[in-house]
């Protein structure tokens, strides 16, 4: 009977409905026939695609969220897979227009059928899909409003443009993290057409931000002006600059901003001024005169210190080290990576090593820096409560900490980063891939430098749900140095998700 494959598919969403089962193999088999036998019938019947659709739509939309759970290869996303793999091919226009208008914003409809085709959109995007998608983005339903803006991050549009800045403007969503994470996503890769009302709307609230006290803030602002023309930015980010220079010189915490700052500057001009506002200022002044500006730059200040080739660009800094039973062993390291006899390689212990390498660090960084240790192996322990100044007394207390703690244990990384971040973890065991929630308090630190020896205990299953619900709110940068043994590109991906560097050093020598 024509339409019975598309039928039993209906009936498994109704019972879906009614009661959210769980996929045992014997369960999941039978739905994945059910997809792929609807799928056929509508190949067959052209004029069923709709209603073939409708029901996978209900069908995916009860499984979003659940095939991203952490740590596991779940019959979730094997659902999600068939559908979508069933849904993308039919992506036509006559599909995507009955998707865009009698779908995505009827509030009538199932949810779970609105919500899956925004995420079809954000896998497909398509223009008759934009004022759908701008008005689902402000829905109270958080999963389809997170999916719109997904589908709506990056277009050049300035609609889209109108509905990210007013996302912006809100500080007070229960998934702020995640919206901030793709208004910066959105406004880092667009350039907004200069006199638009999105252009000084967005300009504004930069501004503002800018010069906030929270240098969390401070560094959003910094990321989105990347979307303004040079008249709408330049004269803030100028403005700003000297601002951050005042209190650092006040003792506040300003490094890492200045660089920000001077970096997003450098990128419209060619070259870099370095971290004092006069030379920019200067600059500006002569673009307004239409003078050709002198391609050189400056030398740009960072720390002036380095640990293991990373040069952290912060006043700000908390050191996360392994002290795992593995750091008794020997790495051998050639003259650039931090060997000890020019033009020759030098084998050391990989923890008398990082200790050589965090006391020349601080001693030779820049006056005003603040600091802390946090040790990890088969659990965390921190050097301080806080960040300290990197002054004789504390470096002496330091040396003298160092000195009453051997290698031991396992590469328990995740319990070092909580402890330096100050997160609270969903389950007591963090060994066991717990998801860290939330941090009881922001931490002072704007930057970490993480070094480990080889594979965490942990793995890397709870690294995406971090970087995208965790780091945007915290807006943590970490470095990442990887010292012999073997990566299981934990370091890497989280230094590469912040914005951080990354360094393999002693690796197959």
């Amino acid at each position: 009977m024509e339409g019975a494959a598309i039928a039993r598919l209906e009936g498994e969403v109704l019972r879906l409905r009614s009661a959210k089962f769980l996929l045992e193999p014997k369960r999941l088999d039978l739905l994945l026939e059910r997809i792929a036998d609807a799928r056929l019938e509508s190949e067959l019947h052209p004029e069923l695609t709709q209603r073939c659709a409708a029901s996978m739509l209900d069908l995916l939309g009860a499984f979003l969220g659940d095939e991203e759970a952490p740590g596991r290869e779940s019959p979730e996303e094997r659902v999600v897979d068939a559908v979508l793999g069933a849904l993308r091919p039919k992506l036509d226009a006559n599909l995507s227009r009955w998707l865009a208008s009698e779908v995505l914003p009827v509030q009538s409809l199932p949810i779970e059928r609105r919500r899956a085709a925004a995420r079809l959109f954000r896998d497909r995007p398509a223009p008759i899909a934009k004022y759908g998608l701008a008005l689902t983005a402000r829905e109270q339903d958080r999963t389809l409003a997170l999916l719109s803006l997904e589908a709506l991050a990056g277009w050049n549009d300035d609609l889209v443009h109108a509905t990210f800045a007013e996302v912006a403007e809100s500080t007070e969503a229960p998934d702020h993290a995640a919206t901030s994470a793709l208004v910066d996503k959105h406004f880092g890769a667009v350039r907004i057409a200069e006199g638009g009302a999105s252009e000084k709307r967005l300009a504004d609230l930069a501004k503002a931000r800018l010069l906030s006290l929270d240098w969390r803030e401070a560094s959003q602002a910094v990321a989105w002006s990347q979307a303004l023309g040079d008249k709408a930015s330049v004269p803030f980010l100028v403005t700003a600059l000297d601002a951050w220079t005042e209190r650092g010189l006040q003792g506040a915490q300003s490094l890492r901003l200045r660089h920000e700052i001077a970096k997003s500057l450098a990128a419209r001009r060619g070259s870099n001024l370095g971290l004092e506002p006069g030379p920019w200022r200067a600059w500006w002044s002569g673009v307004q005169q239409g003078l050709r500006p002198n391609p050189g730059g400056a030398k740009v200040e960072g720390t002036g210190a380095s640990f293991f080739g990373v040069r952290p660009e912060s006043d700000r800094i908390t050191f996360v080290l392994d002290r795992s039973g593995s750091m008794t062993e020997s790495v051998t390291l050639s003259e650039a990576e931090g060997g000890r006899k020019p033009g020759t390689a030098t084998s050391v212990r990989r923890w008398e090593e990082a200790q050589r390498q965090l006391h020349a660090f601080l001693r030779d960084s820049p006056k005003g820096l603040k600091f802390n240790v946090v040790l990890f192996h088969s659990y965390a322990e921190s050097f301080r409560e806080e960040l300290v100044p990197a002054n004789a007394e504390q470096l002496e207390a330091l040396r003298m900490w160092l000195g009453i703690h051997s290698p031991g244990g396992g590469t328990m990384l995740r319990s070092g980063l909580d402890r330096a971040l100050e997160l609270e973890v969903a389950t007591a065991e963090p060994s066991l891939g717990g998801t860290p929630v939330e941090a009881k308090s922001l931490p002072e630190s704007d930057t970490l430098v993480l070094l480990c020896d080889g594979e965490t205990s942990e793995g890397g299953a709870w690294v995406p749900h971090f970087l995208s619900h965790v780091a945007p709110r915290l807006r943590v940068v970490i470095h990442g140095v990887q010292v012999g043994g073997q990566s299981d590109g934990v370091l890497e991906t989280l230094a590469r998700g912040t914005r951080g560097g990354y360094v393999q050093v002693g690796l197959g020598r």
